[in-house]
């Protein structure tokens, strides 16, 4: 019993008893899917800095919890994708991909512990670290929105006489994700994975990696 409290209390369950005060509010409702682990961590955050311990035990933890582990977590996807032959980052990159990108990652992880700043924080994370900042698809309560728009876009790309490309399978990811629940990103890092063989942008070998973890630099359509 007392393992299992501590995981809900550290990354929660999404059972309806388990939800925060604004988790069941109507009005913040469609902001705050998929909230339930930030909100445990930053419940966790407020008691270690309200806790007894000794100032350096709070802030070894805090400093653990917010920084060192959202670091190692960019750290560890970065290494696992594989890069593309057409990655065009100079030779100096290594301050962009040991400093910008984990500070960056970190930023964003803060940001994504509040309702309302959660709604930029890949922006911002993104600003820091220099890499590309997608458009905005809204609250994920309703993303749906933003996929049916991208849909009828799609369409009526296609019907002009357009080929279908990677953004095509995007969308259909989008789609597929919204309407089943299926893992739309990883579908979207294999659909860039099997661009990047056919285009021989990555080694044969490299391929199962590619497949699972994604594909970083440029591809082709």
């Amino acid at each position: 019993k007392i393992a299992d409290q501590t995981v809900l209390d550290t990354q929660s369950s999404g059972r309806t008893n388990d939800l925060a005060k604004v988790e069941r509010e109507e009005v913040l409702g469609p902001l705050t899917v998929f909230y339930s682990w930030a909100n445990s961590a930053l419940n966790v955050t407020y008691a270690t800095v309200k806790s007894e311990q000794s100032i350096a035990k709070r802030m070894a933890v805090v400093l653990w919890s917010g920084m060192v582990m959202p670091m190692i977590d960019s750290l560890l996807r970065d290494c696992l994708k594989v890069d593309s032959d057409d990655d065009d980052e100079e030779e100096d990159d290594w301050f962009k991909k040991l400093v910008l990108t984990p500070a960056g990652k970190a930023f964003e992880y803060h940001l994504g512990l509040f309702v309302v700043s959660r709604e930029i924080a890949s922006a911002a994370g993104s600003m820091i670290s220099g890499d590309t900042i997608y458009d905005y698809g809204g609250p994920a309560g309703m993303r749906g929105l933003g996929t049916a728009v991208n849909v009828f876009k799609e369409v009526g790309r296609l019907a002009g006489g357009k080929e279908m490309n990677r953004t095509t399978w995007d969308t259909l990811c989008d789609l597929v994700g919204t309407i089943f629940g299926a893992p739309a990103n990883q579908m979207k890092k294999a659909g860039k994975a099997v661009v990047a063989i056919e285009n021989d942008d990555i080694e044969w070998y490299e391929a199962p990696q590619a497949l699972l973890f994604g594909v970083s630099g440029r591809v082709g359509q």
